[in-house]
């Protein structure tokens, strides 16, 4: 699939009608050539599989963006998950999902969750990814050694590499509820809140500050100062590193550097003025890590 075209987002972005975006046999229209429908759309042309194939277990969570699922693919006897994104009749709801789908197919990256396939049913996309063990959100309640700290930060820094030079793409919500982790000790980059679920759902093109602009996704504790500062037009790959950074120090010391502010414009405050606070439990050579951040 090509690259997404960029979005234009006007003032009010009236609603247009549905067979502007969805053919009646072919189904949801995502390139001149490519629709999502009930017919699977995977990353292998040589498999098939069939909707009602899988059969949804436990719920995993709900974003802003979408619910996940876990499913069990009856054929082969495996376990997934299924990420469910409303689709709704205007330009940005079919740009976020043109975006996800263009970075799960293309990407080929190792530290990026698996993607599987993709179906459109009832107004609602069905991205097929891989399930997790946990996302390292819930494993950090008292820090983690600066050992296993370290390979989380290069896993996700390769991950962030990879979508940054190979399909010029800024991640947008890095934090460590959206790095996961299996039980043989892989760690992969997803969007999530919830444990085991994937979403690349608030990326955005590299240059395409319109997302941004319009609208303020994402997780804010982790903005970087030009992500708060709501009227700039430039945002960069230099965003998820800031986010990585807070992300670290949480992951070190188990705690928000900001878990004391009270209110939005008091975080914004912080995050764009204020020092950053870095634990004093870690190694000099940790935190003077964090601090180039």
């Amino acid at each position: 699939m090509r690259k997404p075209p960029r979005l234009e987002i006007k003032d009010s972005d009236d609603l247009f009608e549905l067979s502007s975006f969805i053919d009646p046999l072919l189904g949801l229209k995502l390139d001149h050539d490519i629709y999502l429908s009930q017919v699977w759309i995977g990353t292998s042309k040589s498999e098939s599989k069939k909707f009602d194939d899988f059969r949804k277990s436990d719920w995993l969570g709900k974003g802003f963006y979408a619910s996940v699922y876990k499913v069990y693919h009856k054929p082969s006897k495996k376990n997934m998950a299924f990420k469910q994104v409303q689709f709704h009749a205007n330009s940005l709801s079919l740009h976020q999902i043109q975006t996800e789908f263009y970075v799960l197919h293309s990407s080929t990256c190792p530290y990026i969750i698996d993607f599987y396939g993709a179906f459109f049913k009832d107004a609602k996309v069905f991205f097929c990814i891989e399930l997790m063990d946990a996302s390292i959100e819930a494993l950090i309640s008292n820090g983690i050694p600066e050992s296993v700290l370290k390979l989380v930060i290069i896993s996700v820094l390769r991950a962030l590499n990879y979508l940054k030079d190979q399909l010029q793409i800024i991640h947008g919500d890095v934090k460590p509820g959206n790095i996961l982790i299996s039980k043989s000790g892989t760690v992969k980059v997803c969007k999530s809140r919830s444990l085991k679920k994937g979403d690349f759902g608030v990326s955005t093109k590299l240059n395409d500050e319109s997302s941004f602009k319009h609208k303020l996704d994402g997780s804010i504790a982790y903005f970087a100062p030009e992500r708060a500062l709501v009227k700039t037009t430039v945002t960069t790959s230099k965003s998820d590193v800031f986010s990585l950074g807070i992300s670290a120090i949480q992951m070190a010391s188990g705690e928000h550097p900001f878990k004391n502010v009270d209110s939005i414009f008091a975080l914004f405050n912080a995050i764009c003025l204020d020092p950053i606070p870095l634990n004093t439990n870690v190694s000099d050579d940790c935190q003077m890590f964090i601090s180039k951040w």
